[in-house]
């Protein structure tokens, strides 16, 4: 979905990669990115939060020089045709292609804070067993379970059908079932005792929030999430408001339109299977062992020491 930007990328990086790094590039990356000016502080709480301000200011802020930073996440332009691609992916000896995934993926470019409650909404009704996509699944019997889900923590959100442990050569089926009921949902709309209950679900696990744990922590991690993605700080204050209109909107087309721009119209999307490849996981490891031991042979003493101590 994303080849030139940087959501192609593992953030944890991968294992044929990582030796390629060096200590110049981590501090490259720490020295632009990690300041003051590209960070988010959260307070959480009865508190007098001027106290904290000053104590922040003195002790903190005050030490550095405020500068501009720029994180370019690279956004993908929309496809014209949908990608189509199949991959392996390393496995255990006994693995073999029946443990397959195919995912179908839809990028959504520019889509309003509204428009992506409303696609979670959308998301959580397809996971429902009377849902048109997923009787069309049960009756194809191409794997055991279809889940589908949408990613909103990226800075073009995803919704993606997914399904596991079946057979590749089931792509373009998936493919046919997922077009094919999208296009039915349009014409002939939701049920509405469905989203009725979904919204209902939704409305009462918000009020439970407060009742959570570690709430202040999650909080601040889940804001977080969304001003990198999309630069906004105030998604879950304005939340509710987003539910009440798609509450307020479920009779007259606001859902099925969304469904035909982003899905049915949609062109910026993925149907992709992932294969395992029996014995190339080990293969892989003795590979990664084999580098790694010419590396350190390679350095003196002197040179593993300071590595470590770095």
């Amino acid at each position: 979905l994303f080849p030139n930007g940087t959501m192609s990328n593992a953030s944890g990086g991968t294992p044929e990669a990582i030796p390629t790094l060096t200590y110049e590039d981590v501090l490259k990356v720490h020295e632009t990115y990690y300041h003051p000016s590209n960070a988010l502080i959260v307070l959480y709480g009865d508190l007098d939060y001027r106290s904290f301000l000053k104590l922040l200011d003195e002790n903190y802020l005050s030490q550095y020089d405020k500068k501009a930073i720029t994180v370019d996440y690279k956004d993908e332009k929309p496809f014209t045709t949908v990608a189509n691609k199949t991959y392996d992916f390393p496995a255990g000896e006994n693995a073999t292609t029946g443990e397959s995934i195919i995912s179908y993926a839809y990028a959504m470019t520019n889509i309003s804070q509204t428009d992506r409650v409303g696609m979670s909404i959308i998301a959580e009704y397809l996971n429902q067993g009377s849902s048109i996509v997923q009787k069309d699944f049960k009756r194809a019997n191409i794997g055991n379970t279809l889940e589908v889900y949408y990613e909103d923590s990226l800075p073009q959100p995803v919704l993606v059908f997914s399904v596991a442990n079946t057979s590749p050569s089931k792509k373009e089926v998936l493919g046919r079932i997922v077009d094919e009921s999208m296009k039915a949902l349009v014409t002939k709309g939701f049920d509405e005792t469905v989203l009725e209950m979904i919204i209902a679900s939704t409305e009462f696990n918000n009020a439970l929030v407060t009742e959570g744990s570690h709430l202040g922590v999650n909080i601040a991690v889940a804001v977080a999430q969304y001003w990198a993605a999309h630069g906004e700080y105030d998604y879950y204050n304005s939340y509710m408001s987003h539910i009440d209109y798609a509450k307020a909107h479920m009779t007259d087309g606001y859902l099925e339109q969304l469904v035909k721009k982003y899905i049915v119209g949609n062109k910026h999307a993925a149907l992709v299977a992932t294969v395992p490849k029996a014995s190339l996981l080990e293969q892989k490891r003795a590979q990664q062992k084999k580098q790694l031991a010419a590396k350190e042979a390679s350095m003196t003493k002197e040179e593993v020491a300071k590595l470590i101590s770095e």
